[in-house]
């Protein structure tokens, strides 16, 4: 037995030597890997058959199905009575035995989806010969390798002969992560242990997301801005903006990219198998919406179903809006509509716009990289325990005002309030461009109360009005008393009022204001917008100071 058992080593190491000097590696055999059927035989009448579909690799799977599943469940796959991975293991060269060797198989990051037996491991011949196959270690369900040993008829194996293992496996949980591969070991041993070739590590399975989602602003709709010459309750005109109360804030595209459910062959597809019945979606987006959460104003997820470059609110097939409170809108979507929009992502029409509508009465509340940009969060439940729900998030396109912006984040209240008393309050304008422009007050209490007006409805320290029309390039305004501010708050809308606020520890207070200002002028060259100061003279007169954020 030792001298047949030296002469087969001889004869593959000759073998392995001549191989080794084509691919720098040495093999006794080579391996193929894919899916095959057991209900179909072999040419020759050997069962299963060969590997479906020309699969020649390993099986790309939904990454989706690979949760961690409650206890006692467990995902197997490939799913189906008959459906099995196949690896087709071929001899390289002849190798003669002193009777009997062996295959030894490993899993990595996985077990058994099915206890394997003797009939597991199939034999093709390539010339007629016969071998017994038997299972001597592992193979169970709560295991991950299995040893086969193979007994020759005639103590030869032949080169060409193949050996195919068909398995089922389960606790892949690695696949969650895209792009992991499951590989199988392979090793062939002699009677006396010694290994007869280089181990082969094909891979499998691997996996992808089987949905594509992605939220992102829309950069051909991202030029918008709040309109202060309309008193920042509407949107520039289009092209930019869909209206003057309609603007995209961003896209949701949902897509299908390939992958496979668990049976290893049918296309993962939102609304359709694996991802059928309970999966349903859901887009929160959060933001300052005041302007937009009275009729006609909302959010809206919507397709431009004829493909002309303009969502048509309510006119494409495709609308799904929501109440929306000041800082939060929901939007929900079915089965149904998940399907509807991945088959939309395969057309002309391609992403599903988030817009949002405004009342058109409503000041429009700027949403930018200082002010928090409207955010959007996407989740994709499956409504399966064992599935990985999918989440994207992205912030949309930034909602702000033309021209430029200042603020003022403390104003003494007006002496007719009796908040000042004795000390004095002013604000003085200044325009630092080279172009003239409107400007706009907007005086807010600290109940969160707000009135909006022209400059030019306000009079200043000297009782004349403090700008005509516009406030002139380079030019500032006189000092305008905060007393004269608030007069035409309350007269522009009578509720608005210093409210008291109390606490524990003191009588009533009246409420102090906040300024901000908005000018149709921006910034030029190396000069800035509008600029604003709140200054308070000393009641003696001999010095001032200077109030709120600079």
């Amino acid at each position: 037995m030792t001298k047949k058992l030296m002469k087969m080593k001889e004869a593959l190491v000759l073998a392995l030597v001549a191989v080794f000097a084509l691919t720098s590696m040495a093999y006794a055999g080579t391996t193929q890997v894919g899916l095959v059927d057991s209900a179909v035989a072999l040419p020759g009448g050997f069962t299963p058959g060969p590997l479906v579909g020309g699969i020649t690799s390993g099986v790309t799977f939904a990454r989706e199905l690979f949760g961690t599943c409650p206890s006692g469940t467990a995902v197997v796959i490939p799913e189906g009575a008959n459906n099995y991975f196949g690896v087709v293991y071929t001899m390289n060269t002849a190798v003669t035995t002193s009777g009997f060797f062996f295959i030894e198989f490993n899993l990595k990051n996985a077990k058994w989806g099915e206890a394997l037996a003797d009939t597991s491991l199939v034999y093709e011949p390539i010339a007629g010969g016969t071998v017994k196959v038997s299972k001597t270690q592992g193979g169970q369900t709560w295991e991950s390798f299995a040893k086969y040993i193979i007994t020759p008829a005639d103590n030869n194996t032949d080169k060409g002969d193949k050996y195919t293992l068909i398995f089922k496996v389960k606790d892949a949980t690695a696949l969650a992560t895209p792009g992991t591969k499951l590989p199988i070991e392979i090793k062939l041993y002699t009677d006396a242990g010694n290994q007869l070739d280089s181990t082969e590590t094909p891979w499998y399975a691997t996996s992808a997301y089987g949905a594509n989602l992605e939220v992102k602003k829309d950069p051909t709709h991202d030029d918008f801005k709040i309109d202060v010459m309309q008193g920042s309750k509407f949107f520039t005109a289009p092209p930019e903006s869909v209206s003057s109360t309609h603007v995209i804030l961003g896209l949701l595209n949902l897509g299908n990219d390939g992958a496979k459910e668990d049976d290893g062959k049918t296309d993962f597809r939102l609304g359709l198998g694996d991802a059928n019945g309970t999966t349903k979606g859901e887009l929160v987006i959060t933001g300052t919406f005041n302007a937009a959460k009275k009729a006609p104003g909302m959010l809206y997820l919507g397709v431009d179903a004829n493909s002309d470059g303009i969502y048509e609110w309510k006119k494409e097939g495709f609308t799904i809006d929501t109440t929306v409170t000041p800082h939060k809108a929901t939007l929900a979507l079915d089965v149904t509509g998940l399907q509807y929009l991945a088959d939309k992502a395969r057309t002309p029409a391609g992403s599903c716009k988030i817009g949002m509508m405004v009342d058109g009465v409503t000041e429009i509340d700027q949403m930018k990289a200082e002010d928090h940009l409207p955010h959007a969060v996407f989740t994709l439940n499956y409504g399966n325990p064992c599935y990985i729900d999918h989440v994207v998030e992205s912030d949309l396109n930034p909602v702000e005002k033309n021209g430029s912006f200042a603020r003022k984040t403390f104003l003494l209240s007006p002496s007719q309030a009796g908040g000042a008393g004795t000390l004095r309050n002013f604000v003085r304008v200044t325009n630092p461009s080279t172009t003239d422009g409107s400007v706009f007050f907007t005086v807010i209490n600290d109940a969160g109360d707000s009135c909006m007006f022209n400059l030019k409805e306000v009079t200043d320290s000297y009782d004349t009005q403090a700008v005509t029309d516009k406030l002139k390039a380079k030019a500032s305004t006189q000092f305008i008393s905060v007393d004269k501010i608030y007069e035409v708050a309350q007269k522009k809308d009578p509720k608005f009022s210093i409210k008291p606020y109390s606490d524990a520890s003191a009588l009533p207070k009246p409420s102090k204001l906040r300024l901000d200002v908005n000018a149709e002028f921006g910034v030029t060259g190396d000069w800035s917008g509008v600029v604003v100061d709140a200054i308070s003279p000393s009641t003696d007169g001999t010095g001032f100071t200077l109030w709120g954020k600079q």
